[in-house]
């Protein structure tokens, strides 16, 4: 079976077909209720769908457990209604996503116009529907021979309005129809007539191909080849197709928007359109950018003002706020940031243990070498003056008896003093802490150089590293190497 929807411009009930004859076709399970009735039948408030970044998502039964969705902000469509064999236009259906409603919102049905105003975290901050359903007074048999009507409706914004998207959809899935708008204008009642929307004619400047798109609008839902390009003797037209009773398509569009003066302001969205549309059983509530949170949605059906048809629908839902957001992070990030610190007090504290350690063993080593070269100093002392004292001796004795040995004796005392004398230079330089270091080093090295080999026909020529001692270098090196040279 065909449905006639894909054939023909008129859009049927969905369980009406052509080519069956009459006595084969199954006709709708007749409503119980009676003209004189003001009782409902026993009816079923059911949720069809749930789709999640127009992707389906497996929820569970309401009333079961909360339905999780990853971080980040979300477009939700939730798809909702009565039994169609038990459908009756006589209930109206209110929605809530308890969260970001602040009130109930009525549902409609039909192919809809959808405004809302984003704000500069792209949250939804108002909202406008304007539904299509049945027949435009202009529509005769197709898009091509019906004559558009323009329609005018109110538009607000709020003073926080970073962006504007408007979207029209082909509604729910079990929607059919087709639907034809053209010349889309944004006017300010305030200032003159011009739109402030831009090319609201969509054109192209050219013919356009089936798969092109108007600039600044894009195709979307689960078909969007449902959203289609007409081309009429008025130019180009955005259109929406739909035969398929389990699939849906959208046109998008998003700009940004500035206030003039920093006030909300009060637009006026205007339109020409033309359709034929068959509201199918089911409703559709769309919620774009909705940021991390918990919200429960609320589906009731209400016959008139009071009385409630059906049990209402509740489905809870959490959507998981990025890791920086959730409750662990901050403790996590502090606890961290203070084990960094600690570590980075220990570290600290152990180098500079590390390196009074060191210090201590090269001064105890230097205590060591000193005490070393006091006690070999000391040796050599008392071995100097015990000869100077034992020269003296045997000079005194001689003095009178050999005076020429005596004289030697003298002589060689004189020649002890003086090593006595060196020895004690040696000494007070070694034990000063002032020459620790290596120039001081190289210098004595140099000077005892040059007293050594002063009286000898060696010739000396020291070299010492110009990066440990330039100084040193530069002066002892040149000075030897003239002298002995």
């Amino acid at each position: 079976m065909i449905d006639e929807v894909r054939i023909s411009g008129v859009a049927r009930n969905p369980r009406d077909f052509c080519f069956v004859p009459p006595a084969r076709r199954v006709p709708s399970t007749p409503s119980t209720r009676t003209a004189d009735s003001k009782e409902l039948p026993p009816l079923d408030l059911l949720l069809s769908g749930v789709r999640v970044d127009a992707n389906t998502a497996a929820w569970p039964k309401p009333g079961g457990e909360v339905l999780h969705l990853g971080s980040g902000l979300h477009r939700l469509d939730f798809d909702f209604g009565f039994d169609p064999d038990l459908f009756t236009s006589d209930v109206k259906l209110r929605c809530q996503l308890e969260g970001v409603d602040e009130r109930w919102q009525e549902t409609q049905r039909g192919m809809p116009m959808i405004c809302q105003a984003l704000d500069s975290e792209n949250r939804v901050i108002s909202q406008a529907v304007f539904p299509a359903l049945g027949r435009s007074p202009g529509w005769q048999t197709n898009m091509n021979d019906s004559t558009l009507t323009r329609r005018t409706e109110p538009l607000y914004l709020p003073a926080q309005t970073a962006a504007l998207q408007i979207s029209l959809s082909s509604g729910s899935p079990d929607t059919t129809g087709l639907m034809v708008v053209d010349n889309l204008q944004l006017l300010d009642p305030g200032t003159n007539n011009k739109s402030v929307w831009p090319n609201g004619n969509f054109e192209f400047g050219r013919t356009p191909a089936a798969g092109d798109l108007p600039p600044g609008w894009e195709r979307g839902g689960t078909d969007p080849a449902i959203a289609h390009l007409v081309t009429g003797s008025s130019g180009v037209s955005l259109g929406l197709v739909d035969g398929d009773q389990q699939k849906q398509g959208e046109w998008i569009s998003t700009r940004a928007w500035t206030s003039p003066d920093g006030e909300s302001h009060t637009m006026v969205l205007s339109w020409d359109a033309a359709y034929n549309v068959i509201g199918g059983s089911q409703n559709r509530a769309t919620y774009i950018n909705v940021p991390p949170g918990r919200y429960t949605f609320r589906v009731i059906g209400l016959l008139g003002d009071k009385q409630l048809a059906g049990k209402m629908i509740a489905l809870p839902l959490q959507i998981d706020p990025p890791f920086w957001q959730r409750v662990w992070f901050l403790p996590a990030v502090t606890a961290a940031a203070v084990a960094l610190v600690a570590a980075a007090i220990v570290m600290l504290l152990r180098r500079r243990a590390r390196k009074r350690l060191e210090q201590l063993r090269f001064q105890n080593a230097l205590e060591q070498d000193r005490s070393r070269i006091a006690r070999d100093m000391h040796d050599d002392l008392g071995t100097r003056v015990t000869v100077l004292n034992m020269t003296a001796a045997l000079a005194r004795r001689d003095l009178e008896a050999d005076p020429d040995k005596a004289r030697r004796h003298l002589e060689k005392m004189s020649s002890s003093a003086r090593e006595l004398v060196e020895a004690m230079d040696d000494l007070v330089w070694a034990v000063d802490p002032a020459h620790d270091t290596l120039d001081h080093l190289a210098s004595h090295l140099t000077r005892m150089a040059e007293e050594i080999f002063r009286e000898s026909p060696v010739r000396c020529r020291l070299d010492i590293p110009p990066r440990s001692c330039p100084r040193v270098r530069w002066v002892r090196t040149s000075a030897i190497t003239s002298r002995w040279r």
